[in-house]
């Protein structure tokens, strides 16, 4: 707050809109539908959208800013890719083929889910710093390694070991894992 602002928001006046740019309207309703027809796809599949996919071919091309809404689409649908075909006949195409490597991401993204229910069921605030120590096989170790920075800045840890851990039994994918959480 700068010192000519109000004490407070709801002090001050309501600020004077600008001219509304119907393109960019126009564009964020085709993204948001594009969105929630491959939502629905995701939804007919059983497919989380925690669950990482390759890529996403929709029939609408964007005139201007293609990359800004191709990264909305992405983040939105959790795809790597999305692929404008204008000449395709329906309007999204998502690639449900899950690889290895998104199969691990996945995975890794299940796993820090249940981390934070656990630090939400353990009443801990967003700034509180955690230390967590895992029990799981060697091939499931190298899954939390692989996507060690990840999980340690998403889940608020200040490291992560391995060893005999007196926690949570928790299910990422396919993977089982104990995890005892730490509050430092």
């Amino acid at each position: 707050k700068e010192e000519k602002d109000e004490e407070s928001v709801h002090l001050a006046k309501w600020p004077v809109s600008g001219e509304v740019d119907s393109e960019l309207v126009s564009q964020m309703q085709s993204v948001r539908e594009v969105v929630s027809l491959a939502l629905e796809q995701r939804s007919k599949t059983n497919m989380k959208v925690r669950q990482p996919l390759q890529t996403l071919r929709i029939k609408h091309s964007f005139e201007s800013d293609s990359h800004l809404y191709s990264e909305l689409i992405k983040d939105e649908v959790n795809v790597k890719e999305v692929v404008c075909d204008i000449a395709m006949s329906s309007d999204v195409e998502l690639d449900t083929n899950i690889t290895p490597e998104l199969q691990a991401e996945g995975n890794a993204r299940d796993l820090m889910r249940a981390i934070q229910d656990m630090r939400k069921t353990a009443g801990l605030q967003p700034h509180d710093v955690i230390t967590l120590k895992v029990q799981t096989s060697d091939s499931r170790e190298a899954v939390v390694n692989q996507f060690m920075t990840e999980i340690t800045k998403t889940v608020g840890a200040e490291a992560i070991t391995f060893g005999d851990a007196d926690g949570e039994e928790v299910t990422a994918g396919e993977n089982s894992f104990t995890i005892e959480l730490t509050k430092l």
